[in-house]
């Protein structure tokens, strides 16, 4: 099913951090894309920039291609399971015949799942136990290397026949992002800003400088060895959530303040030091080696945010809707 492509103008106004330099309102021109009917949960391209895949939190999933975006077939029910219900979180792929989908799976009891994309179709790759809820991030460094992360602390490796359980699974709470740079250098990320550190062998434990404890709105980007995100928010009781940013300069992280004004942040994707973006509750922030702009989305709620090759901005949002920012 193709999706049908409208072109809106979106008024984007520009803060900057410093009030003596603020920048008045720009608008910019953005493919504005109704894709799902819920959430959009994760975007990603290959290195052409010119097909790639994203999901949804009602089990959804489109791919991108000549410039259109097409829903695929439901993904499938385990076999045995009558019914149910899915959710995917996160998508990764090794090669464009190679690819994983991650999530829950909801019949009686709730399941983290596991799909495989093989060129041709989505197929259960492996359901987890009752107790392991939802699978909210993968990584997939070789088609015999993948690490997922998720529910309770959940740290699950694939070896290429088997699914085992690393032994540092549920030492943290629930892992909302793995991410690696190479093979022997990765991080997974808790709701509580905790972090453990991958060096090729085992995983070692850390801990942010701040809390960033906001179920839903952590992550992670790797530029270098020596220069890492994380982003979250601060939240309690009747207190409105406060976005909060780390960052790691090869020694020691720091806590980096973006903004004052209160929100969230969902997501972060540095594709270099100097290209940075953040997807927030009501906009999305640049940065540009320097400092951070604000970028108002308008009625449309980021949730996540990529960035091609070719340097398309990439911006999936609530309620189903993507959209492609122009250079």
């Amino acid at each position: 099913m193709q999706i049908e492509k409208r072109l809106y103008l979106i008024s984007i106004f520009v803060l900057s951090l410093s009030c003596d330099n603020a920048v008045g309102p720009e608008i910019l021109n953005a493919d504005v894309i109704k894709v799902f009917n819920d959430e959009v949960t994760d975007i990603l391209f290959f290195e052409s920039g010119e097909t790639g895949w994203a999901s949804s939190k009602n089990g959804d999933i489109a791919y991108y291609a000549n410039g259109t975006w097409s829903l695929q077939e439901k993904l499938p029910s385990p076999e045995g399971y009558w019914g149910g219900s899915v959710k995917i979180y996160s998508l990764d792929f090794t090669a464009s015949d190679d690819g994983w989908a991650v999530g829950s799976f909801k019949s009686e009891e709730t399941y983290g799942i596991v799909y495989r994309y093989d060129g041709n179709e989505w197929e259960v790759a492996t359901i987890l136990d009752a107790n392991k809820y939802a699978i909210y991030s993968v990584e997939a460094l070789a088609s015999d290397d993948v690490w997922f992360g998720g529910f309770g602390g959940a740290l699950i490796h694939y070896d290429g026949s088997n699914f085992t359980e690393d032994p540092y699974s549920g030492y943290l709470s629930h892992i909302l992002d793995i991410e690696f740079h190479t093979p022997d250098f990765g991080l997974a990320l808790d709701t509580w800003g905790d972090i453990l550190f991958f060096d090729g062998t085992t995983w070692i434990y850390e801990t942010l400088p701040i809390n960033l404890g906001c179920m839903g709105g952590e992550a992670l980007s790797i530029v270098t060895r020596d220069d890492i995100w994380a982003v979250g928010c601060k939240t309690g009781g009747i207190l409105q959530p406060e976005p909060l940013t780390s960052h790691f300069d090869g020694t020691r992280w720091n806590s980096i303040t973006v903004t004052e004004d209160h929100g969230s942040f969902y997501d972060v994707f540095f594709n270099d030091w100097d290209n940075g973006w953040i997807a927030a509750s009501s906009g999305v922030w640049h940065f540009d080696g320097k400092s951070w702009s604000f970028y108002s989305t308008g009625s449309y709620k980021p949730r996540c945010v990529t960035v091609t090759e070719n340097g398309d901005v990439w911006i999936g949002c609530e309620e189903g809707y993507i959209l492609k920012v122009k250079k």
